[in-house]
């Protein structure tokens, strides 16, 4: 094998690595087998494999989380593709109208407004909080590529600290503070944030399956979308951290069901299998048993599979559901805090005492509450 081919074989498995780290941090193998292919990422990847040695490896962001060294490669660039895949997914028609054209005094309002979030968020999460721009600023020179993407990603990531300890896999420990650590990673100067868009955000933890963690940020960018007009990276935070730990028992729960059933499938026909050879009669030889108890093997694990597509299918549908019930409950409860607010506020303007104005409230929250329905 000549020195080129070795080299074409190195860099080949070194993207393959990176495509399993990102597909590990909940990105769908077809999201990244696009974004890797286009012209502009290859550039970028062969960049990446003439400057990149073992610094890079023990960098601020990958020292001990090299995982999630993807998110900050490039300054952002490949993160961004990514998410922007996921928001076409699950994004509706009514979403793709949310950007629109400020002008240049729109535009310096909403940098005004994101310099000022990102002031805020940093006095508030203090040593939690982390800028990621401008910090391959060696990079830089390698490429005008390079430099165009670090002077437009504005990044940072700040670490979400759930109010309930999280799960460990495999163990019964909720004590271990490795497992809840989680960041929220944000790419917020896309055009139109925050006056129009929601920003681009991603969430990690280096415990949870990619699965639950795709989930957790669909609901995210539900929620940013539900928040567009206004800063939201600090309301998204408080969204994350009060419903990581629901999110990963209601999870636990879905796959348990899953397994219990498959294996309960798998018994049962096993134990049929064993009366069939039985009633049969037949003497088989040594070799003949072991023949049809591999035969037995791959008919399980073939309805295993067919039985697991089936819950994938359905999954879909439920969580579905649930979703819309639960937004249906946040959004009745929103129009009945609103009622409340509006009642105090006509009875201060009116004169009214505190006591008066706090029983208007009372009177507007039930007199809503009613309407939809409730007690």
């Amino acid at each position: 094998m000549t020195q080129a081919q070795c080299e074409r074989e190195r860099k080949g498995r070194k993207i393959q690595t990176l495509k399993t780290d990102v597909i590990r941090l909940g990105f769908h193998a077809q999201e990244v087998d696009e974004v890797f292919a286009s012209t502009e990422i290859e550039k970028l990847l062969l960049l990446l494999q003439e400057e990149e040695g073992d610094a890079t490896a023990k960098n601020k962001e990958g020292e001990n989380h090299n995982h999630l060294r993807p998110l900050t490669l490039w300054n952002g660039e490949l993160l961004k593709q990514l998410i922007a895949r996921v928001e076409e997914e699950s994004s509706s028609e009514e979403d793709d109208k949310l950007v629109a054209d400020q002008g240049t005094e729109g535009e310096a309002e909403e940098e005004e407004l994101r310099e000022e979030e990102m002031q805020v968020l940093e006095a508030i999460y203090a040593e939690g909080f982390q800028l990621l721009s401008n910090n391959s600023g060696s990079s830089s020179s390698s490429s005008g590529v390079l430099s165009s993407i670090e002077n437009n990603n504005l990044r940072y990531r700040v670490e979400v600290k759930p109010t309930q300890p999280l799960h460990m896999a495999n163990s019964d420990d909720e004590s271990t503070d490795i497992n809840n650590i989680c960041h929220l990673y944000v790419i917020a100067n896309r055009r139109g944030y925050p006056l129009s868009s929601p920003p681009m955000i991603w969430f990690t933890n280096s415990t949870l399956p990619e699965v639950l963690l795709r989930r957790i940020n669909i609901k995210l960018h539900e929620k940013a979308r539900e928040l567009s007009g206004q800063p939201a990276v600090y309301d998204l935070m408080e969204y994350a951290a009060e419903g990581i730990a629901d999110w990963q028992v209601q999870y636990m729960k879905e796959e348990g069901l899953s397994r219990e059933r498959i294996e309960r499938s798998d018994s049962e026909e096993y134990a049929y299998q064993r009366k069939k050879l039985r009633a049969a009669g037949k003497p088989y030889a040594h070799n003949d048993v072991l023949i049809e108890q591999q035969r037995l093997t791959d008919e399980t694990n073939k309805r295993r599979q067919e039985q697991v597509r089936f819950e994938m299918e359905t999954l879909t549908s439920r969580l579905a559901g649930n979703f819309l019930h639960q937004q249906m409950n946040e959004r009745v409860k929103e129009e009945v805090d609103a009622a409340g607010r509006r009642a105090m506020n006509d009875a201060l303007c009116r004169g009214e005492g505190r006591d008066e104005a706090r029983k208007a409230a009372e009177d507007a929250e039930e007199k809503m509450r009613k309407f939809h329905g409730l007690k």
